[in-house]
């Protein structure tokens, strides 16, 4: 009875196999006690490498790049259970996809919005003229008076908001 690795996928070690039943070419003799031994019951088999007959460990650049993988699979995993997770709840004909973009749309409208405040503000400070000065620097949209209903406005928004539009008219 001896030990094995298998040579393709060196996470998989069998302990005390029968040595019939584990030809050469797909799996490494491992001799109990050897260096060999000694580096897998180490080092995880994920950051092992194999030349020949020679086991060892990756150095830090490789194991960056198998980290740096399993990574980015798990987030591409992530990412596509999440989608089904969504697609898969709808209730009662409500898009829960549809309303989560509807928000994700309409936050980021607030936050350009709020950014153009900040920036009229830091404009209005930095200005230290006359008062037709501080008011030439907010921008005129800020400034003018809608003469629309609620109803017409709420329309409104709603249309930019599907459309992806930033700015109101």
């Amino acid at each position: 009875m001896s030990d094995f690795l298998n040579r393709s996928d060196l996470t998989v070690y069998v302990r005390s196999g029968n040595d019939p039943d584990f030809p050469d070419p797909p799996w490494l003799l491992v001799p109990p006690g050897s260096g060999n031994a000694t580096l897998i019951a180490t080092v995880p088999g994920k950051y092992l490498k194999i030349a020949g007959d020679v086991l060892s460990e990756m150095d830090a650049g490789e194991k960056a790049t198998v980290d740096a993988a399993e990574a980015a699979a798990e987030l591409a995993d992530n990412r596509a259970t999440s989608t089904a997770n969504v697609d898969a709840n709808e209730v009662q004909g409500f898009d829960l996809r549809a309303l989560i973009e509807t928000f994700n749309k309409r936050d980021n409208y607030l936050v350009n919005r709020v950014a153009e405040l900040q920036a009229a503000l830091d404009a209005v400070k930095a200005s230290s003229g006359p008062a037709d000065n501080i008011r030439a620097a907010i921008p005129a949209w800020w400034l003018a008076t809608n003469t629309r209903t609620k109803p017409e406005t709420v329309t409104d928004y709603k249309n930019n908001i599907a459309a992806g539009a930033g700015d109101p008219p």
